[in-house]
C-alpha cells in the first residue's frame, strides 16, 4: 500500500472512531441521567417508569420522560408503561382532556412502538381526539403546533387537518418574526415549537422560517443559552436546539447558534441531571427531559420526532 493511501486510511479510521465516540455521547448521557433520577427517587435503575407515585403514566413529566428515554436507548419497562398509559386513555373524558395531552399521548405511544390511531381499547384515535378538542376551542398556538407535530410523526393521513393547523401557525407569526402564546408578544419557546411543527413544510414557508430564525438568534445570550420572559433557562435552550435540528440546520457552522450546545451544558449538574436555571440549586425533571431530548436530536442531526 502506498504511503499516501496508508495515511488516508489511518485518518479515515480515526475520524470514524471520533464520530462514533461523539454519537454515543447522547446515549451515554441519557443512561447516566436515568440512573441519577432512579437514585433521587429511591428506585432501581431500569424501573424508573414503574414508579407510578412519582411518575404516573399520562402525566406530562412521565410521558415526555418515557419518550426521551426510549429515544435515548435507555433500558426501561416500556411495555408496562404503555399498558398504564392505555388505561389512562381508556378512562379519560374526551370532552375535558386537553388537546396537548392527546398530542403528547400520541407521540409517546408512537415512540414506544404502539399505534396512536388505535390506542387503549383499540379504538382511540389520539390525533382525532386532540383535533376535536382543538376545533371545540382548545386552539392556542402550542396546541396547533403539537397536534401538527404528532400528526406528522404518526403519518396521519388527514391532509385538511394539516392544512388547517399549518395555516393557524403561520397566521400567528408576529411582526418581529417570533410566535407567542398571547397575541402581540413573541417568546422563544413558542417560536421554537412553531418551527418544529413547520419543519416538514419549510420549503413552502421559507420566509416565515427565515424571520422566525432571525428572531431566535436575538434570544441567544452571550452565555450560549436562550431566554424566555427574560430568563435564561435549559428548557428554552433545548427547544431552540430541537427546532434547528428539525430544520436540519448545522448548528456548529451557524454563527448565530453554534454556542447553544455549550450553553445547554451550563445547566447540567455533576450527576448528569439538569436544572431549570443556572441559579437553581437542584435538578428539574422537565429541564432534564428536554435537555436530553435536545442532545439526542443533536446526535441525529434531524427532526427528533421523525420516528
Amino acid at each position: 500500500m502506498r504511503t499516501t493511501q496508508r495515511i488516508f486510511c489511518i485518518c479515515l479510521a480515526l475520524c470514524l472512531l471520533l464520530c462514533g465516540c461523539t454519537a454515543n455521547g447522547a446515549f451515554e448521557e441519557a443512561v447516566r441521567a436515568e440512573k441519577a433520577l432512579a437514585k433521587e427517587t429511591d428506585c432501581a435503575s431500569g424501573a424508573l417508569l414503574q414508579n407510578s407515585e412519582w411518575l404516573p403514566a399520562g402525566s406530562s413529566a412521565a410521558d415526555w420522560l418515557a419518550l426521551t428515554l426510549k429515544l435515548g436507548g435507555v433500558r426501561e419497562n416500556y411495555t408496562s408503561y404503555l399498558n398504564d398509559l392505555r388505561q389512562v386513555v381508556s378512562l379519560s373524558d374526551s370532552a375535558s382532556t386537553p388537546a396537548t395531552a392527546y398530542a403528547r399521548f400520541a407521540l409517546t405511544a408512537q415512540a414506544l412502538g404502539d399505534d396512536p390511531t388505535a390506542f387503549g381499547d383499540g379504538k382511540s384515535d389520539l390525533i382525532s381526539l386532540g383535533y376535536a378538542r382543538y376545533l371545540a376551542g382548545d386552539d392556542t398556538l402550542n396546541v396547533a403546533a403539537f397536534l401538527l407535530i404528532a400528526a406528522d410523526a404518526c403519518g396521519y393521513p388527514d391532509a385538511q387537518m394539516r392544512k388547517t393547523l399549518v395555516r393557524a401557525i403561520t397566521d400567528a407569526q408576529e411582526s418581529d418574526g417570533g410566535f407567542g402564546l398571547v397575541r402581540g408578544s413573541s417568546d422563544a419557546d413558542l417560536t421554537a415549537m412553531a418551527l418544529q411543527a413547520l419543519s416538514p413544510y419549510q420549503e413552502s414557508y421559507a420566509d416565515t422560517v427565515t424571520r422566525a430564525l432571525d428572531y431566535l438568534a436575538k434570544c441567544v445570550t452571550e452565555n450560549g443559552a436562550c431566554t424566555s420572559m427574560g430568563v435564561e433557562n435549559a428548557e428554552t435552550t433545548a427547544q431552540v436546539i430541537l427546532a434547528l435540528c428539525a430544520l436540519e440546520i448545522d448548528i456548529a457552522s451557524d454563527n448565530r447558534f453554534f454556542a447553544l450546545p455549550d450553553g445547554l451544558a451550563r445547566f447540567r449538574l455533576d450527576n448528569g441531571l439538569y436544572r431549570h436555571t443556572q441559579s437553581a440549586s437542584g435538578f428539574d425533571v422537565l429541564a432534564t427531559q428536554q435537555a436530553l431530548l435536545a442532545r439526542i436530536a443533536l446526535q441525529k442531526g434531524t427532526n427528533i420526532y421523525d420516528f
